[in-house]
């Protein structure tokens, strides 16, 4: 067995740092010291002074070395992983986690939505790849970049790393209240848990959960709460934007010019086809993404997400066109505008929105890897999103095109040829 262990600073005027897990002299303000010791510090501190928290890493020849009796409850966290805890004297707890991997793991506090809000403790990396970092970390969005070390010293005190058997294992004390979280003894409480391999925070992907964890029983259960939701608005949007909308588009494509391509019977049920698909397509797509916004936007916009809403602009556009076009007859300037746009914005939308649905399921199923409900939602709209394609192609490339004596027949009021 190999242990090596960093060595804790002792800072100016008497203060040990073994209780503090702060890197800069910042939080050393909040530490309950008189005016004339912070002053000292602070003085003191700016001229080089550090304080760091002791680390341990082991390694083990097999998980049976690993000692957890310590611990007096035990709870599945996942498949291979587990949280320990033990209760502590004047309201601290230890705390540990345990993963089947060979790289970092961590454990905290799980926020209102999940990741965002919470805090945790990662151990065995950092962003800078030190494989025995140990660091508590506030977790204000899903990027990297809102994982960030803090310098909260009630929230992890006497951190060991120790990587046996082909797993990691993080062991550390905190108080149960900490300035970013409240953790109990007894009663239901949101935990969360992530690893990855080597020794750089990285995106964990799917090797994460929440969990509603009680110690006093011993009991814990994975809180789907965010997965439903990702199926709820996966569902609204696949029924718009991957079957709805394409439909409409390719029926429009298929109907031609002011839907007079495919003769007097089919054109004005391509036309009616069109305006129900659309009109109705897109109201599911706009509660879709009101859904959206309001469940998942504190955890800040990402690619897919702006997609959507760069995409939802530009449908908003067909739409209010759609019910405010400009009559057929005579051909104005704002007729033929709008004709232009509404052909060449429209398909493309209706085959973009297809392949967002694509990429969300995507991004869900990597999130949600132990659901299989998001495949049931991305291979469907693949498949939509081809049939567009050959659909649209198809009617466009087929069926009679309309002559000028075509065009020179007197519509009558209500027919297709004058509401297109």
């Amino acid at each position: 067995t190999t242990t090596t262990t960093t060595t804790t600073q002792v800072l100016v005027a008497g203060y040990p740092c073994a209780d503090w897990s702060v890197y800069d002299c910042e939080g050393l303000l909040a530490y309950g010291l008189s005016d004339d010791d912070l002053e000292k510090l602070y003085k003191e501190c700016r001229g080089g002074y550090r304080c760091t928290t002791t680390t341990t890493t082991t390694t083990a020849g097999t998980s049976d070395e690993v000692d957890l009796s310590g611990f007096s409850c035990r709870v599945e966290a996942g498949e291979g992983v587990e949280i320990y805890s033990v209760g502590l004297v004047n309201n601290r707890v230890k705390l540990g986690v345990s993963a089947p991997v060979d790289g970092w793991v961590a454990v905290g506090a799980a926020g209102e939505s999940g990741m965002v809000g919470g805090d945790v403790v990662v151990g065995g990396a950092s962003k800078d790849g030190d494989a025995v970092h140990t660091g508590a970390y506030k977790l204000t969005s899903t990027d990297l970049a809102g994982v960030t070390l803090y310098t909260d010293s009630k929230a992890m005190i006497n951190a060991e790393i120790i990587k046996s058997g082909g797993r990691t294992y993080l062991f550390f004390e905190r108080d149960l209240v900490t300035d970013t979280s409240t953790l109990s003894m007894s009663g239901s409480q949101k935990m969360i848990w992530a690893m990855g391999s080597g020794s750089t925070l990285s995106y964990h992907g799917s090797d994460r959960a929440v969990l509603d964890v009680d110690f006093g029983s011993c009991a814990s259960s994975v809180d789907t709460t965010i997965a439903t939701k990702k199926q709820v608005h996966g569902a609204l949007m696949w029924i718009s934007w991957g079957v709805l909308l394409p439909t409409g588009a390719a029926a429009a494509a298929t109907g031609g010019e002011r839907f007079k391509k495919r003769g007097p019977v089919w054109g004005p049920r391509l036309f009616k086809a069109h305006r129900a698909l659309q009109s109705l397509g897109f109201v599911i797509a706009l509660i879709g993404i009101i859904y959206a916004l309001s469940e998942f936007s504190s955890d800040g916009l990402h690619g897919h997400g702006v997609i959507g809403i760069i995409i939802m602009v530009f449908a908003t556009g067909l739409m209010l066109s759609g019910i405010f076009r400009p009559h057929p007859e005579p051909r104005t300037k704002a007729r033929i505008a709008f004709e232009k746009f509404h052909k060449s914005i429209g398909p493309a939308m209706a085959f973009m929105g297809a392949i967002n649905c694509c990429t969300g399921g995507w991004l869900a199923q990597d999130q949600e890897s132990s659901l299989n409900a998001f495949s049931s939602f991305m291979i469907p709209a693949i498949v939509t999103a081809v049939a567009f394609l050959i659909a649209y192609v198809v009617g466009k490339c087929t069926g009679k095109a309309p002559t000028e004596e075509d065009a020179q027949v007197n519509v009558q009021p209500n027919t297709v040829g004058k509401e297109a």
